[in-house]
């Protein structure tokens, strides 16, 4: 008797503990076969205070706000204040998120509908890598310019206020920036091998060559004696 009480007890406790502290709302079997597939990591856990991890798929990005695919179906992911990394931990933009893309968010759960107010969302596909391109720019707009190399490569550069210009080698505002300019972009290479997010963009001044035209007047041979 004594020890089916202990039992009851110890079960008791574990159950008053895991629904005390961590909801989960969705459960996932495992097999042999599903680990064998690589298959979209998808977790869902929320705590009495609704603090909430997922792990989804997106969808679709309208604006700040995320669609993504995990436990319960489709969840809208609000990342108007959340910070946005990279799979190395780098800051990423929302302008880098495609479809696809598997996404680690944290955040807090609405109390109605699959809805999250993110304070943090890690992008796992979007990798980067450190590049530093030479080229011509053209395309020149508000925060982005299209670099193309000597080989012909085009590149779409972006960059923001804390970008760092120089031209000839003096510290600027991106307001210097001329279409035609010679420039070396330093940066991070978005996962689709053509955006290029600048930290430095050093710009050489477009050399103007003037060319003088000569002209002869023929001599009348007057004043010679």
């Amino acid at each position: 008797m004594l020890h089916s009480s202990r039992v009851f007890a110890t079960c008791a406790l574990a159950f008053v503990f895991v629904f005390s502290s961590v909801c989960f709302v969705g459960v996932k079997n495992v097999s042999a076969a599903s680990v064998a597939t690589t298959k979209p990591a998808m977790t869902v856990t929320v705590d009495r205070a609704g603090i909430v991890k997922l792990e989804g798929t997106l969808v679709s990005v309208s604006g700040n706000l995320l669609v993504v695919n995990s436990w319960g179906g489709a969840w809208t992911v609000d990342v108007s204040s959340a910070k946005l990394l990279n799979k190395q931990n780098g800051i990423a933009s929302i302008s880098q998120f495609t479809g696809g893309d598997q996404l680690t968010i944290a955040g807090t759960a609405k109390t109605s509908g699959w809805q999250i107010v993110a304070t943090k969302v890690q992008n796992m596909s979007l990798l980067v890598r450190s590049v530093a391109p030479s080229g011509v720019i053209s395309n020149l707009g508000s925060s982005s310019f299209t670099l193309t190399t000597s080989a012909g490569k085009a590149y779409l550069v972006s960059w923001d206020s804390t970008t760092t210009v120089l031209l000839d080698k003096r510290y600027m505002t991106p307001a210097v920036l001329k279409n035609g300019m010679k420039a070396i972009v330093r940066g991070m290479l978005d996962k689709n091998d053509i955006t290029v997010i600048a930290s430095r963009i050093e710009a050489r001044a477009v050399t103007e060559t003037s060319t003088v035209k000569k002209t002869v007047v023929p001599s009348t041979g007057a004043g010679i004696r």
